[in-house]
């Protein structure tokens, strides 16, 4: 299909990058629109009159806006990053769905550590430490289902399914968060991603502000992640001994 597509985004946006890797990878024509959140772009007038949740990214194309972030059947994107197959465009579609429930638990991680304080919002102990408990189970879930049998999410070969597990994963390094302790499939599947095509040029903005951001925070942060996270494995280690001593 000809015509533009216009992307309104910010790099330091998961999805935002997601798309414009998925474009490059599949020389899809696009024009991007920088939508500055820091600068709370997304609510002005202007632009939730396109998108009225005040959202990014938002997809223009040929005058018809979409909210959804996937291009593979409207520019019939072949393998691997989409499917004419239809079992496996099945699969792809299981991991999207799994995604925001599951992988995209790590933006409550971001939320809650950079940028609710940055907003004045206090997030307690007990919410920070449920989100990392919901983030560990996706983790394990990533290491021990969807990497099980195979070297990327959805079979042998990466598709838009890797493309938008790494670009939320990622956000992470701004807190030092180590997503790969005891998840040697997680971490090989990460490298192997990192070095697909366009991953340093659609990287570039995030890695700069979160390079930043750590030097910044790093005592902090490490010390904060550190014991909260150590409280939660030993929390998890205590109730599994009570169990087993109760069974």
């Amino acid at each position: 299909m000809s015509g533009e597509v216009i992307l309104y985004g910010d790099m330091m946006s998961q999805p935002t990058r997601c798309i414009v890797w998925f474009c490059k990878l599949n020389k899809i024509p696009l024009k991007f629109e920088n939508i500055q959140l820091s600068k709370g772009v997304q609510r002005t007038k202007e632009y939730k009159a396109k998108m009225p949740l005040g959202k990014v990214p938002l997809i223009e194309h040929n005058g018809f806006l979409l909210y959804e972030r996937y291009l593979g059947a409207t520019f019939n994107v072949a393998e691997p990053w989409w499917s004419g197959d239809l079992k496996r465009r099945a699969i792809i579609d299981q991991y999207l769905d799994w995604h925001h429930g599951g992988t995209r638990i790590a933006a409550q991680m971001i939320f809650a550590k950079v940028m609710a304080p940055a907003q004045g919002i206090n997030v307690s102990g007990d919410q920070l430490k449920t989100s990392i408990g919901k983030l560990e189970f996706a983790l394990d879930t990533l290491e021990k289902v969807w990497l099980k049998n195979d070297e990327f999410l959805t079979g042998a070969k990466p598709s838009v399914a890797d493309l938008s597990a790494v670009c939320e994963l990622m956000q992470l390094e701004m807190i030092e968060y180590d997503i790969f302790k005891n998840r040697p499939k997680l971490e090989k599947w990460y490298r192997s991603m990192s070095k697909v095509e366009h991953f340093q040029e659609v990287t570039a903005v995030f890695q700069k502000v979160s390079a930043l951001f750590r030097e910044k925070n790093r005592s902090k942060l490490i010390i904060e992640i550190t014991t909260i996270k150590h409280w939660y494995i030993i929390r998890v280690i205590s109730n599994r001994t009570k169990t087993e001593k109760a069974s």
